[in-house]
């Protein structure tokens, strides 16, 4: 009889501190600028800097090419962390990064040639 009231006790312990027992957190940070497929999908061959800038806004980094055209670079970034812990035995965490750069490469004119991203 003594085991089963330990027992029982013990069990109602559980039940009524489990929310102390388990704890989780997740947070999520971005940074740069996110092109969308029909947003890059909207520029075309032939528009100029100014029409591309007006659409997909300042990029993120330029760059020159040998010939003298250019590519325009959109960065964004998405860090996600998950944590867990239990009773501050056991605990865990996962970092998950999702990152894509937009590309616009303009000729030696400023006219768009090609889009893609990755």
């Amino acid at each position: 009889m003594h085991l089963a009231k330990l027992t029982a006790l013990a069990l109602c312990l559980a039940l009524t501190q489990s929310a102390c027992l388990i704890k989780s957190k997740s947070t999520t940070s971005q940074s740069g600028t996110l092109v969308g497929e029909e947003t890059l999908a909207s520029i075309e061959p032939g528009m100029d800097r100014l029409q591309v800038e007006s659409i997909l806004g300042w990029p993120t980094t330029q760059s020159i090419l040998s010939d003298g055209g250019e590519v325009w670079k959109w960065r964004h970034s998405q860090v996600t962390t998950k944590s867990g812990r239990v009773i501050f035995l056991v605990s865990s965490q996962d970092t998950k990064t999702v990152e894509r750069t937009a590309y616009v490469q303009f000729d030696p004119e400023g006219l768009v040639t090609r889009t893609w991203c990755e």
